[in-house]
C-alpha cells in the first residue's frame, strides 16, 4: 500500500511537470492494491473509484503532505489520476475472451500463446519507450498493428504442435496466477503450483537466487535433497520470480516423448529473447527415463532449460550431472518461521514458538512439521519410499531398515557388522544397500556404527515396515536384542518397553537365553530396573497430585523418596505424607522376575566366571532388591582358582573397593566372603598402602564396641597432595568399603615433624566419617540415573516453561514495583491490599504449575548417568517467582532482620534466581536476549536491595526514605527511596572511609581505605587497607600493628584485606586477610579494579619454588626407605629435584649483584641442610617440619627467618633491583 501510493504520487508529479494539463494521467500497477477491488478501468478517476475511506486515498493523502503538496494538488490528483491495478488473473482471462472473440476458430492453447505474443510486444514497445529522449518521440501500439501482429502469428505457428504435448498428458500449461488454498498445507502435503500462488510457500530467496544463477549458466538445475524438505515447493516457487518465461510442467517424459516436449518448444519459438522453462518434479522417477535425453537436446537449444527435482539417492539414476547445476535444500529459520506462522493462523498447532521444534526437527521440513501438528505427512512420505522397495524387492535395504529403524526409535544404534549378519550377508554385500539408505536419508553410517537421521523419522519407517508384516515388531525386536551391543541393549529396553509393554516377555525369554554373557545379562538387567522404575515414577506423580503437591515440587519429592531422605518438621504434613507414600508404593519386578527365572545357582556361576571386577560389581549391584538368595550359591561356587578371585587379585584397591562395598550392601557376610578371598584384612591393608605409600600407619582398631578403620597420613603440600579435607574424605571413604566390618573411620593428615594438620583453632585433613554417609559408585549412579527418568516424567520443553512462564513473570515485575512502592512509602492507600494478596498467592500457584527442564532433550529414557539432578530441582522460572511471593513479599510486611533479607535479595534472589532465569533459552519465544520483565525485574529488585541494605546499616535511616518515596507520584517511591538509599549509603562509606584512615594517622601509618562500590550485599563487609611503604620491612613493621589498631575499631562484621605498596603499586604476595586474625591472603581477590598494575616478581617467584621443592625434598624423608622407592613417592622427590635445579638455574642466570648473591647463599645453605637431613645429620628438625610449623603455629626458627629475609630481599629487587642494596645496607 505504501509503495503504490508513493508511486502513484510520484507518477503525478512527473505528469504535472510536463504542463499538459488537458490530459488525464493512467497509473498502471501491475499486481494491483491490497484491499481495493475497483481499480479494473481505465477511464475512472481515484476521486470516483475510491471511496472515502479507501486506505489507499488516505496513503496518497499522507505522502502528498509529506512532500508538501497542498490540498488543492491532492484533489487535482484524485480528479485527473486514474489507477488500473488489477491481478494477472483477470487480465488473462479477459484476454482469452477478446482474443477468443476476434479469432474463434483458435484453440485455448492457442489462445494462451496468441495472448504471451501481445505481451512481449507490450513489453517490447514498453523498453523503447524508456530509452526514448522526449515523450514526443514515444512508440505507440494501435489496433490495426495488433490485429496485424495477431494475424502474423496464427500464419506461422504450428497449431499442432502446440496441442499434442498437452493433449497426450506429456506438458501442461504452469499458470502462476491459480491459486489453490489449502487448509491443511502445513500439516503436510505435497506442495502443488497453486500452494504457491496461494501465498502458502515460503519464499526463498537465496535459493530461487541461486536456481536462476544456475539456469542462466548450465540451463539445467536440479533441487535435491531429503524426502519433504522443501524441494517441490522451491521448484514451484521459481517461476514467480521468472514472469517473462514460458513455464510447462512435464508430467511424464519417456524417451519418445522428447520429441514432442521439444516440437512444443520451438512452435512457441524459443530463443533467448522468448524463453522457455521446463519444471520436471522428482525426475529420478521412473516416468522421467528420458530426462537425461532432454537434458541433453535443452543444452543445445538457446532459452530452453529445465529445473528438476530429485532425491539423494535418485541423483546416480539421471546419469552424467557434470553439465547441471546442483542446489542442495534444507530447512532454514526464516522457512521455519513463515511455516509455523501458516499452522497458528490456521489453528494447526498448539506450540507457542517454533525455534525448539526447529532445532529438534535438525534441518528435516517433514520432522518439523510432524513436531508442531503430529500430521500425517510424515508417514505417507516415508511409506511410499518403503513401499517402492517393497515393489521393487530390494530386500536387504527392508531387512536393514526394520532393524536400524526400529533401533533408533528407541534410542539405540546398530553395529554395521551385527547387522550385516542379521540381514544375512556379508559386511561387503551390505555396503551397496547402507549407501543407498543414506543417500536418501533413512539412515546414518558412521564408524562402523548405523544410528537413523531424526528418531521421528525412524519410528514412522518401522511402523510403515511392521504395519503389514512380516516381519512382526517382535521378530524385529528379537533379532535386534542379539545384534546390539551391550550399552544398547540398556538403553534400548526401557523405551521400548513404555512403548510397547507387551513386548515385556519376548526381552525375558531372549535375556534368560543369553544369561551366560555376563555384559549382556547386566545390560539387561538394568535395562529392565530402568523401566520398573519409570513406573514407579509414574505412579509417584499421581501420588503427588493426589495430595496437592504442584509440579514445581514434584521433583524434590521424588528425590526425597528415591534417597530415603529423612524429612526435616518444618516441611509441610502432605509434602510429607506424599514422600511416605511413594516410598511406600510397590515397584514392578521384571529385573528380580528374570533374576529368579535363572536362578541363584546359574547367577552364581555366571558372577564366579567374571574375569572383570569392574563387570562383576555390576552384576552383583543388579541383585539388590531381588528376593532370590544368590550369596549362598555365590559363596560354595567361589573357589581360589575362579576366575573372579583371579580378577580381584589383579585389580587395583580402587576396584576391590567398589565390589566389596556392593557385596556389603547386598550381605555382609557375602562381602566378608570376598574378603577373605583376597586373603583377609592384612594382604588388604598391603593393597592400601601400595595404592597410598604416604600412609605412616593403618589398622583396624576392633577394641571398642565398634570396629574403626584407623589411618595416618603423611601431607607435604596442598600442592602435591591437593586440598586436604577431600584428600581424608576419599580416603576415609577407600577404607570404609574395604573393610566391611568396620563402622567409622578415624583418618588424620599428619605433617613432616608429627604435627597436626592445624591452624589456630581450625583443624584440617581429619575425618570420622561413618559408614551410612558412605554411598558407593554405582549407587550414587543409579540415583542419578533415576532423577533422569523422574525428569523424562516431569519435565517440560523448553518452549511450554518458557511461554507459561512469561506471563508470570510480567505479573511478578509488576507487583515487586507495587509491593515496592507501598514498602518505601509505608502507605497501602493506593493498593487495595486484599486484591494484592489475592493476586500474590494467585501467582504462586501458577509458578508452582510450571514444572523442570527436558534441558533441550526429548522424552526418551536416554540414561547416562549424568550429574544433573541438582539442576532440576529448583526450577529458575518458577523459583524466581515463589521466592519473590513466599519469602520476600511477606518479610518486607514485617522487615525484622533487614541484614538477612538483603543478604537473601543479594545472593539468592538475583544473583542465582534471576540470574538463571535470564540465562534461559529465551531465543526459543524469539527473543535476542530475555524479556523486558526480566530486566524490570532486575531494576526494581536492585533498588529493593538498596533499600533494604541501608536499612540493615541503619535502622534509623527508614523515615528519610518514607520521606523521599513520598515525595513524588506513588509509582515512582520505589526509585526515589533506593537513590536516597544510594547516596546514604555513599555517605556512610565515605565517612567509614575517613574513620578508618584516621586509624592510621592516629597509631602514625597513612593508610588509605577503599570500601566496596559492588552493589552486591556484603552480610560481612571487606575493606581494603593499602600503605605505600619505603620498603618492605617497613611493612612489615606496619602490619602487626595496623591490624590490632583496626580490630580495636573495627564495626560488627568487618573484615579487611591490607596490601603493601611499594611505589604505588600493589605488592600481592604480602597481602594479609584480618578478621579475627591475621592471615596471608597471597592475592588481591576483588579488588584489583581500583589499584595499580601488581609488580612483576620473577625473582621471587624463583625463590618460592626453589624453597617449595626444598621443602617437598624434606618432607618425603620422613618416610621410611620402602616407602620412599615406591614409584609415586620417588616422583614426587624427583620432580622436586628437577624443580629445584630449574629455578636455582634461573635465579643463577640473573645479573650478578648483592642482592642475589644473597639469595643464592642462602640457597645454597638451604641445599647443605638438605643434604644433612639425607644422610640423617639434621640439626634442629627438618626444613620441611620448620617450614610447616611457620605456616601452621607461626612459629620461627633460623631457616625461616633466613627465608623470610631472603624473600625480602628478592621482592625489593623485583621492584627496584638499584634501590634494593641500599635498604639491606648492601650497597
Amino acid at each position: 500500500m505504501g509503495i503504490a501510493s508513493n508511486h502513484i504520487v510520484d507518477a503525478w508529479i512527473r505528469h504535472r511537470d510536463r504542463d499538459i494539463k488537458s490530459d488525464t494521467l493512467t497509473v498502471v500497477l501491475e499486481r494491483g492494491v491490497k484491499g481495493e477491488t475497483s481499480l479494473g478501468e481505465f477511464d475512472t478517476p481515484l476521486d470516483k473509484s475510491l471511496d472515502q475511506d479507501s486506505t489507499l486515498r488516505a496513503r496518497i493523502t499522507t505522502v502528498m503532505e509529506k512532500r508538501g503538496l497542498s490540498e488543492t494538488d491532492l484533489q487535482e490528483l484524485l480528479d485527473q489520476t486514474s489507477v488500473y491495478g488489477v491481478s494477472w488473473v483477470s487480465i488473462d482471462e479477459s484476454n482469452r475472451f477478446l482474443l477468443g472473440k476476434a479469432f474463434e476458430k483458435l484453440s485455448p492453447a492457442a489462445l494462451n500463446y496468441l495472448g504471451r505474443e501481445l505481451r512481449v510486444v507490450v513489453a517490447e514497445t514498453a523498453n523503447l519507450n524508456a530509452q526514448a529522449v522526449n515523450y514526443a518521440d514515444r512508440y505507440l501500439l494501435d489496433r490495426s498493428g495488433l490485429a496485424q501482429r495477431c494475424q502474423h502469428f496464427i500464419e506461422q505457428v504450428d497449431l499442432d504442435a502446440l496441442e499434442a504435448a498437452i493433449t497426450l498428458g506429456i506438458c501442461s500449461p504452469l499458470v502462476l496466477s491459480e491459486a489453490l488454498h489449502d487448509d491443511h498445507f502445513y500439516e503436510g502435503v505435497a506442495t502443488q503450483p497453486g500452494h504457491v500462488s496461494a501465498g502458502l510457500v515460503v519464499p526463498r530467496a537465496d535459493l530461487i537466487g541461486e536456481a536462476v544463477t544456475g539456469i542462466q549458466e548450465t540451463s539445467s538445475v536440479i533441487l535435491t535433497g531429503p524426502s519433504g524438505v522443501g524441494k517441490s515447493a522451491l521448484l514451484w516457487s521459481v517461476p514467480h520470480a521468472l514472469p517473462g518465461v514460458l513455464w510447462f510442467r512435464v508430467n511424464r517424459l519417456s524417451p519418445a516423448d522428447v520429441a514432442e516436449v521439444l516440437r512444443l518448444c520451438r512452435s512457441h519459438r524459443v530463443s533467448d529473447s522468448s524463453p522457455i522453462g521446463l519444471l520436471i518434479d522428482d525426475a529420478g522417477k521412473g516416468q522421467f527415463s528420458g530426462w537425461s535425453q532432454l537434458r541433453e537436446e535443452a543444452a543445445a537449444t538457446p532459452g530452453l532449460f529445465i529445473i528438476s527435482t530429485a532425491r539423494h539417492e535418485d541423483l546416480l539414476s539421471l546419469g552424467d550431472l557434470s553439465g547441471n547445476t546442483t542446489i542442495t535444500v534444507s530447512l532454514d529459520e526464516s522457512g521455519a518461521e513463515a511455516i509455523f506462522s501458516g499452522l497458528r493462523d490456521r489453528n494447526a498447532t498448539d506450540s507457542p514458538h517454533w525455534r525448539e521444534a526447529f532445532e529438534q526437527a535438525e534441518g528435516l521440513t517433514l520432522e518439523f512439521t510432524h513436531l508442531l501438528t503430529r500430521g500425517e505427512r510424515l508417514s505417507a512420505v516415508i511409506g511410499d519410499q518403503v513401499r517402492r522397495r517393497v515393489s521393487e524387492r530390494r530386500t536387504i535395504e527392508l531387512e536393514l531398515l526394520s532393524l536400524s529403524a526400529t533401533a533408533d526409535r528407541w534410542s539405540a544404534t546398530l553395529p554395521v557388522d551385527k547387522a550385516a549378519e542379521a540381514c544375512g550377508v556379508s559386511q561387503f554385500e551390505l555396503k551397496e544397500p547402507l549407501a543407498r539408505l543414506a543417500e536418501e536419508h533413512l539412515l546414518v553410517e558412521r564408524n562402523g556404527t548405523i544410528s537413523g537421521v531424526h528418531q521421528l523419522r525412524s519410528a514412522a519407517i518401522s511402523n510403515v515396515i511392521h504395519d503389514l508384516p512380516p516381519p512382526t515388531l517382535d521378530h524385529t525386536i528379537s533379532r535386534l536384542l542379539s545384534a546390539l551391543a551391550p550399552d544398547q541393549i540398556r538403553r534400548f529396553i526401557p523405551n521400548v518397553l513404555r512403548d510397547e509393554p507387551q513386548i515385556g516377555q519376548l526381552i525375558h525369554h531372549v535375556a534368560e537365553r543369553e544369561y551366560n554373557d555376563a555384559v549382556k545379562l547386566t545390560a539387561y538387567l538394568r535395562g529392565l530396573r530402568i523401566f520398573d522404575f519409570y513406573e514407579r515414577a509414574v505412579n509417584w506423580v499421581d501420588i503427588a497430585e493426589r495430595h496437592g503437591i504442584p509440579p514445581a515440587n514434584q521433583p524434590v519429592a521424588q528425590l526425597c523418596a528415591i534417597t530415603g531422605t529423612v524429612l526435616p518438621d518444618f516441611f509441610p504434613e502432605e509434602f510429607n505424607q506424599a514422600v511416605s507414600d511413594m516410598v511406600a508404593a510397590p515397584e514392578s519386578s521384571r529385573g528380580s522376575a528374570l533374576i529368579h527365572a535363572i536362578g541363584s545357582q546359574r547367577l552364581a556361576e555366571v558372577l564366579v566366571r567374571a574375569d572383570d571386577v569392574d563387570l562383576a560389581n555390576e552384576l552383583l549391584f543388579e541383585f539388590q532388591g531381588s528376593e532370590i538368595d544368590v550369596v549362598t550359591e555365590f559363596r560354595s561356587a567361589l573357589t581360589p582358582s575362579s576366575p573372579l578371585i583371579e580378577a580381584m587379585q589383579r585389580a587395583s584397591i580402587t576396584q576391590i573397593a567398589n565390589i566389596l562395598a556392593t557385596a556389603n550392601s547386598l550381605d555382609s557376610k557375602l562381602a566378608q566372603t570376598l574378603v577373605e578371598s583376597c586373603d583377609g584384612e592384612p594382604a588388604i591393608i598391603a593393597k592400601v598402602r601400595s595404592a597410598d605409600p604416604w600412609i605412616i600407619d593403618l589398622r583396624i582398631d576392633g577394641s571398642g564396641d565398634e570396629a574403626v578403620a584407623f589411618a595416618r597420613v603423611l601431607h607435604i603440600s596442598d600442592a602435591v597432595h591437593g586440598d586436604p579435607h577431600d584428600r581424608v574424605i576419599a580416603l576415609g571413604r577407600l577404607l570404609l568399603r574395604c573393610f566391611p566390618r568396620t563402622t567409622h573411620v578415624d583418618v588424620k593428615l599428619v605433617l613432616p615433624g608429627g604435627h597436626d594438620y592445624q591452624i589456630g583453632e581450625h583443624q584440617l585433613g581429619a575425618t570420622n566419617l561413618r559408614r551410612e554417609y558412605d554411598h558407593s559408585e554405582l549407587k550414587v549412579t543409579w540415583n542419578q540415573e533415576r532423577m533422569q527418568v523422574t525428569k523424562a516424567v516431569l519435565g517440560a520443553t523448553d518452549t511450554e516453561r518458557l511461554a507459561a512462564a512469561l506471563p508470570l513473570l510480567e505479573a511478578a515485575s509488576r507487583l515487586t514495583r507495587v509491593v515496592g512502592n507501598a514498602f518505601t512509602a509505608a502507605d497501602v492507600r493506593y493498593v487495595d491490599t486484599n486484591q494484592l494478596a489475592d493476586e500474590i498467592n494467585t501467582l504462586g500457584d501458577g509458578a508452582n504449575q510450571i514444572g523442570p527442564s527436558l534441558n533441550g532433550r526429548s522424552r526418551t529414557l536416554d540414561i547416562k548417568g549424568e550429574q544433573e539432578s541438582g539442576s532440576m530441582l529448583a526450577d529458575p522460572l518458577s523459583g524466581i517467582v515463589t521466592d519473590l511471593t513466599s519469602n520476600v513479599f511477606p518479610r518486607l510486611t514485617n522487615l525484622d532482620n533487614p541484614a538477612a533479607l538483603a543478604a537473601h535479595l543479594s545472593d539468592q534472589v538475583i544473583a542465582k534466581s534471576l540470574y538463571r532465569a535470564q540465562q534461559e533459552p529465551w531465543h526459543l519465544l524469539g527473543y535476542d536476549k530475555f524479556p523486558d520483565s526480566l530486566a524490570a525485574l532486575e531494576t526494581d529488585l536492585q533498588r529493593l536491595l538498596a533499600v533494604v541494605a541501608e536499612l540493615a546499616a541503619d535502622s534509623s535511616a527508614n523515615q528519610a526514605f518514607v520521606r523521599a518515596a513520598r515525595a513524588g507520584r506513588h509509582e515512582g517511591a520505589l526509585g526515589r527511596a533506593a537513590d536516597a538509599a544510594r547516596t546514604r549509603a555513599r555517605r556512610r562509606l565515605q565517612a567509614r572511609k575517613s574513620e578508618l584512615e584516621q586509624v592510621g594517622k592516629t597509631i602514625g601509618w597513612r593508610f588509605r581505605a577503599y570500601m566496596s562500590k559492588d552493589d552486591h550485599y556484603q552480610l560481612v563487609p571487606e575493606r581494603l587497607i593499602t600503605l605505600d611503604v619505603p620498603s618492605l620491612i617497613d611493612w612489615s613493621q606496619a602490619v602487626e600493628g595496623i591490624g590490632a589498631a583496626l580490630q580495636a575499631s573495627g564495626l560488627p562484621g568487618e573484615k579487611f584485606l591490607l596490601v603493601p605498596l611499594r611505589n604505588g603499586r600493589p605488592v600481592e604476595s604480602l597481602a594479609m586477610t584480618l578478621n579475627s586474625t591475621l592471615l596471608p591472603a597471597g592475592t588481591l581477590g576483588a579488588w584489583t579494579t581500583p589499584l595499580a598494575q601488581p609488580h612483576k616478581t620473577p625473582l621471587t617467584m624463583a625463590l618460592d619454588e626453589t624453597v617449595a621443592s626444598v621443602q617437598i625434598a624434606s618432607g618425603v624423608l620422613v618416610l621410611s626407605d620402602s616407602q620412599r622407592t615406591h614409584g609415586a613417592v620417588a616422583k614426587v622427590a624427583e620432580d622436586a629435584r628437577q624443580g629445584f635445579v630449574r629455578s636455582k638455574r634461573f635465579i643463577d642466570q640473573m645479573p650478578s649483584d648483592s642482592i642475589i648473591a644473597q639469595v643464592s647463599l642462602f640457597l645454597e645453605d638451604l641445599e647443605s641442610q638438605l643434604q644433612s637431613e639425607e644422610v640423617g645429620e639434621s640439626v634442629g628438625g627438618g626444613i620441611a617440619s620448620q617450614f610447616m610449623q611457620m605456616v601452621t603455629q607461626g612459629h620461627q626458627t633460623e631457616m625461616t627467618i633466613s627465608m623470610s629475609i631472603a624473600r625480602l630481599m628478592a621482592l625489593e629487587w623485583d621492584i627496584d633491583r638499584d634501590a634494593a642494596p641500599q635498604i639491606f645496607d648492601l650497597s
